[in-house]
This record gives C-alpha cells, structure tokens and sequence, in this order.
C-alpha cells in the first residue's frame, strides 16, 4: 500500500510482507536508468537508507549490494586476497575460525547491514559457548581484517568489527627455567635422543619448527653457528617447511660449546643408524632432526617424549615453546643487553621482547642499581675515612 511521500524520500511503498521498501536511480547505462531496491522493516528505516543513498550518489560513491551475505564475501577473500598473501598455515586458520564460529553465526547476514552490535553479540555467543577470549580476539581480528577490504569495495559502509570492542584477555604466563633447573633438565636429556634438540632450543630460544626444519648445511659446527632459513609446519595432514615466521626470523645464531658437542654426537648416532638401516629404505633428508626411518620429526611425538622427560626431572610442565622463554629469561638475567637477546630470539622490536620478558625488568632494575651504587661506594668511602 503506497504512503504518501515526505520531503526528500522518494517513492517508498509497504510491501505484502510487510517490510517497506524504495527505489533510487544511481545511474545510467546505454541510456537506461540503473535502479536499486532498498529494503526496511519501517518506514523510518527505509527513509533513513534512502537519504544516506541519494547523498553516496550524489558525491560519485558506489551503493552497496545489499544481496551479498557475510559467508558469500568471506568465501571469496579466503579463497582471493588472503590465499594469495598468507602462508598455508595463516591460511588454514584463518579459514577454519572463520568456518567454524563466523559463518555458523553471522554467515546469513547480509553483509550491507552488518552493525558493530552484531559483531558485539557474536564475540559475546562465542564465550558464552565456550571459547576462550584469546580464540575470540583472533576472530575479530580475523573479520576486520576482511571487512577493511570489503569497505574500500564498497560493499559496505562500516567496518563492524573494527567498531565493536574486543574481548579482555586473560594473559598466558609460560613457564620460565632457572638456571638450577634448566641445568636439571640438561643433566636428564643426556644421551637421551632428544638431548641436541632440548640443548639446541634452550641454548638459542630457536622456536620448535626453527629446530625441527634445520638441515645440517644450515649448521657450522667448527665455527660454533647455525642459519635459520625456513621452519617446519604442519598444514592440514602434510610435514612441510616454509619461510620463517617473519624477515627478522631468518637470522645467524652462535652456538654454546655445550651446543655444539650435543650436535655432535647426535650427527655421529644418526650417521650410524643410516649405515645400520640403509638396506631398509632409511630416508636420506638431510634434516637434523628426524626419526628412525630418516622422516622429519613430528612436533607432538617430541612433545610427549619431552614432557615425560620434564615429569621425571620433577620439573614444572612446561611446553617446548617454554624453552625459548627460558632462553631468553636466562640471558636477560644475566646482564645481556636486550638488544642482543632481540636478534638471538628474531623479535621484530625490542619493545616486543622487552614487552614478553618484562617479569625480567625488576631484577635488571636492581642490577642497575647495584651498578650505580658502586660508583659512588669508593668515594663514599674514602670520605668517611677522612
């Protein structure tokens, strides 16, 4: 049924179903006019719409198509933009965050209409149902990062990820070695198969797929150095290597004496085992760490194998990645300058290793402090015994 129109709506009816809907031209095409619909429950809504409308038209700015779902668009960033610039890992995490907790929820949506309030209610649907606030953060970042581009297209006129407020969360706090530990965890990983791997990462903050994706033309024992050129990665069911995390993370790293002679003896029992299984199709890879058939270890066969060996040291649990921490913590402690531990580790800014090890800061602080007071101890000294 047609209403009459107010000033500046245009022709706006009421629909059979019930919702009211306008027409606007937004251009012409071989002489013919290009007509868009748009759509509201009231007829407020609709006026509202159309006057934003008629003023996009007016300064030369595309409409958006209001018929695009959510799902629809983030299909096709995933298989465009993001295939084409992300690694396979990035890639697949991505798409399986977006699968599984964007698309069940919102992916009906016309993306158009998507509102910061919706955005809003889905990180809040996400941990109500569970999931954590760090999982959550990682969603929004991902829905940002999609509808910037869907912005610039201008498929729609907001970025309702980037204007709702992210989750708080809740920081992880690793486990950190002190040198009576990490001196107990050497002692145990002796002679043990993983004793070069254990040594190597807590000697080098080398992160697991760095150690796991070594080859040893990557390492140069008499000059007591390695090359990090790639890492390791699972994507999907496939072992595979790829770049390092970031250009700062290919690096040098000098080795520790203790480093080197692990490395060692962990290539001469590897030598011996080729020779003993050659007649058995032993994989000639070239990697430094490998299983028994020459394959490249799997990332949670030698977690398992370290957290037994973690349990019977009596240390605290722990994860690979917590050898790193350790690393670094040891070296911070130590009066290293964090510049350095920067390099070692391949952080981008030494603000973000400062940021990460700041529970260091205090203790550092103190030696500084020490540092200055014996400065001025002789003079104060020599003035007392006057």
């Amino acid at each position: 049924m047609a209403k009459k129109r107010g000033n500046n709506e245009g022709n706006i009816n009421q629909r059979k179903d019930g919702r009211w809907e306008a027409r606007i031209t937004t251009g012409y095409k071989d002489g013919k006019q290009i007509r868009k619909c748009i759509y509201g429950k009231t007829r407020q809504e609709v006026a509202t719409k159309l006057s934003v409308a008629l003023a996009q038209v007016q300064r030369g700015q595309t409409l958006p198509d209001e018929s695009i779902t959510v799902k629809a668009f983030l299909d096709s960033w995933l298989e465009g933009t993001a295939k084409a610039r992300l690694r396979a890992n990035t890639y697949n995490r991505y798409k399986q965050l977006i699968t599984l907790h964007i698309c069940p929820m919102i992916g009906r949506e016309k993306i158009a209409r998507l509102s910061p309030q919706m955005a809003q209610r889905l990180w809040t649907d996400l941990q109500r149902n569970g999931l954590s606030a760090r999982t959550v953060i990682q969603v929004r970042a991902i829905l940002r990062v999609a509808l910037n581009q869907a912005v610039r297209h201008g498929l729609t006129q907001q970025n309702a990820a980037a204007l709702s407020d992210a989750p708080k969360a809740i920081a992880f706090k690793p486990t950190f070695l002190n040198p009576e530990q990490a001196e107990t965890l050497l002692a145990k990983v002796k002679d043990h198969r993983l004793e070069a791997l254990v040594t190597l990462a807590l000697t080098t903050g080398m992160r697991i797929g760095e150690v796991l994706g070594l080859t040893w033309g990557d390492i140069d024992l008499e000059g007591k150095s390695l090359a990090i050129r790639q890492q390791q990665q699972r994507v999907g069911k496939e072992l595979t290597v790829c770049a390092p995390k970031t250009e700062r993370s290919s690096r040098s790293i000098p080795l520790t004496q203790m480093a080197v002679d692990s490395l060692q003896r962990h290539r001469d029992m590897q030598v011996a085992l080729i020779r003993d299984r050659m007649a058995e199709g032993h994989i000639l890879s070239g990697r430094v760490f490998t299983n028994e058939k020459g394959a490249p270890l799997e990332n949670s066969t030698v977690l398992r194998q370290f957290q037994r060996l973690v349990d019977e040291a009596k240390l605290p649990r722990m994860r690979l990645h917590d050898l790193r921490h350790s690393c670094a913590t040891l070296l911070l402690s130590k009066g290293v300058h964090p510049r350095v531990v920067m390099e070692i580790l391949g952080h981008s800014t030494i603000a973000m290793t400062m940021n990460v090890y700041s529970h260091v800061v205090p203790e550092i602080a103190r030696d500084a402090a020490n540092a200055m007071e014996s400065v001025f101890a002789p003079k104060a000294a020599k003035a007392e015994a006057q």
